[in-house]
């Protein structure tokens, strides 16, 4: 017992202003501590720590650093399909008149929404012509080609295409 009791003075060490003592790899208090390692009571002795250690410096504070805003990539918007063009309404492949014209008329669709149309009439080159086209044709063989353009501007590949002959009766 007198050798646990010097041994235990010896690792004694302070920590802190609290009056406690580490002794080994425990804690105990000054006092009492010593009493619960079943020695006979007049082999107690408080135990004597060391000076109070000084309270441990705070661990510096890492320098501030601005807020660096959390960026998340915005996802590149694919690239929207072109539409795809097609005849609502068309006249029959053959269209009988008793004159020299007969006049023939057209309504368009597209699979997107808003679209436009372009239309070419024969030989001719792509106009803007709305939703429909309306107009008088000689006879003869003639062809009409569309196409949608939709909203983020993109034009059909593949204009819709429709021939039709212009013949007369009799």
């Amino acid at each position: 017992p007198a050798r646990v009791a010097a041994a235990l003075r010896a690792s004694a060490v302070a920590i802190g202003t609290s009056g406690q003592c580490a002794v080994g790899a425990g804690l105990i208090e000054a006092e009492g501590a010593v009493e619960t390692l079943l020695l006979p009571e007049s082999e107690v002795t408080p135990l004597a720590c060391a000076a109070p250690l000084s309270p441990p410096e705070p661990e510096p504070s890492p320098t501030p650093t601005p807020l660096t805003p959390i960026v998340t990539p915005t996802p590149t918007p694919t690239p929207a399909a072109a539409p795809t063009t097609s005849f609502k309404w068309h006249p029959p492949r053959l269209v009988r008149t008793r004159g020299r014209t007969a006049r023939v008329a057209f309504r368009f669709a597209s699979d997107q929404s808003p679209a436009t149309f372009l239309c070419a009439v024969d030989r001719g080159g792509y106009r803007v012509c709305g939703a429909g086209l309306a107009r008088s044709f000689a006879i003869g063989a003639h062809m009409v080609r569309v196409e949608a353009r939709n909203a983020a501007g993109l034009l059909d590949a593949t204009a819709a295409v429709f021939s039709f002959r212009v013949k007369p009766v009799g």
